[in-house]
């Protein structure tokens, strides 16, 4: 007897959804996340490049949470495509820096398209924090960067964060945060005393005396915990 073909494509169909449900499951594809080369630096004209951004908060989520991501930072252009395939990126750096209007938008299209910003000044840098506050106040309104509390959900995501530990005594330490207008979300995050933790990038990284977050990575843990998470 001629098996029908209508028959026999059920019976496989059959075969190959049992098969699959047989199989383990797959791990889910890790979250990337990228630190930027953008701009130009007011001092020389020269494409800003972050230096000394310790990728260890990565590593930490990554082990001890149930977000999977990925180990090492992507490093890319801001005006790459790729950008949005990245939940989370990074700007960082030192000295003053503009970015052009291709890349203001290049910025606010990534925000209003759910993407998260992690902005830090490298080495607590003054300059590049007021670069980057002119920016923000261009793009998303001159009070839309407001002091995270600390009751804010971002401190207490991963570790409980009960306060922002400068490493010079006798200092505060503030994150602000801008909510995307469509979402309400939470989208970008600013501080102007580093979150770079450089003592732990490796490549004799070293502030030499500027004043950063001293936990940092606990911060950026969260941060990261956070933005993959809402």
């Amino acid at each position: 007897m001629r098996t029908q073909l209508p028959a026999l494509l059920a019976g496989l169909f059959l075969a190959a959804s049992a098969h699959a449900a047989d199989a383990p499951p797959q791990a889910p594809e890790p979250a990337h996340v990228a630190i930027l080369t953008y701009g130009q630096s007011e001092k020389d004209k020269k494409p800003m490049r972050p230096v000394c951004f310790a990728p260890g908060f990565l590593t930490v989520v990554d082990r001890d949470s149930s977000v999977r991501v990925a180990r090492k930072f992507d490093e890319i252009a801001l005006m790459d495509p790729k950008l949005f395939d990245h939940p989370f990126v990074i700007l960082s750096g030192e000295g003053a820096f503009t970015l052009d209007d291709k890349e203001k938008a290049q910025l606010k299209g990534y925000v209003s398209k759910g993407g998260f910003i992690l902005a830090s000044t490298g080495c607590s840098s003054a300059p590049w924090a007021q670069s980057f506050r002119k920016i923000a106040e261009e793009l998303w309104g001159k009070d839309a960067l407001a002091p995270l509390p600390m009751s804010h959900p971002v401190f207490h995501a991963f570790y409980e964060i009960e306060a922002l530990v400068p490493r010079k005594p006798g200092g505060v330490a503030h994150v602000y945060g801008i909510a995307a207008p469509s979402s309400k979300r939470l989208s970008v995050v600013f501080s102007d005393l580093g979150l770079n933790d450089t003592d732990a990038a490796g490549g004799g990284c070293c502030c030499c005396g500027a004043n950063e977050v001293r936990n940092a990575r606990e911060v950026n843990a969260n941060l990261l915990v956070h933005a993959l998470t809402h």
